[in-house]
């Protein structure tokens, strides 16, 4: 074989050609080599060929695809919600970090299991703003895309509920000044 490097697939498909224009192998025109471009690789047909070449073989092979489609979307879905939960507990532990410190523990009692913490609007208006923007991982983009602005904190579940509830934490009578009063 010589001192040649093996190639994978992947590699020759994806490598950059050498010149600006191809030839069609259905119409024979010289195209824009950024017309074979789809799907990430370069194809042998243009754009408009290789589009009408996968209809007639995605209904020549339905029973195939149903099959695969079939075999593989429960695995893709399986993979999608991995991701979403990896992208949410990221910028959950983000914004926790950045508002109750590292490790995040609640302001006003000092609970450090982040299952139970949150976060609190220390003047209130939660509610509202979740309307606005949404909650969970749309609440955590917010405060990151706008920088961490003041006015949130990391309570845990309690005492952020007893605020909510009450206007008052039960720790108010040995914390003051972290629990402080909503409002």
């Amino acid at each position: 074989m010589g001192n040649k490097k093996a190639r994978t697939i992947k590699e020759i498909r994806q490598r950059k050609p050498i010149s600006e224009t191809k030839k069609c192998r259905v119409c024979g025109e010289e195209k824009n080599i950024a017309e074979f471009l789809y799907g990430g690789m370069y194809r042998e047909l243009c754009i408009r060929h290789y589009k009408e070449y996968r209809k007639k073989w995605n209904v020549k092979h339905k029973k195939k695809l149903q099959q695969w489609h079939k075999e593989n979307d429960k695995k893709r879905a399986e993979w999608q919600s991995w991701k979403q939960h990896e992208r949410l507990a990221e910028a959950k532990w983000t914004v926790f970090t950045h508002y109750g410190g590292n490790p995040p523990k609640c302001a006003c009692c000092g609970e450090d299991a982040v299952e139970f913490l949150c976060v609190d609007h220390i003047h209130g208006g939660g509610e509202k703003h979740r309307r606005e923007v949404g909650s969970g991982i749309k609440m955590y983009r917010w405060l990151i895309k706008n920088d961490f602005p003041e006015g949130f904190r990391i309570l845990c579940f309690n005492c952020n509920s007893a605020l909510g509830s009450y206007g008052y934490c039960p720790h108010m009578k040995s914390n003051k000044e972290a629990c402080g009063k909503n409002g």
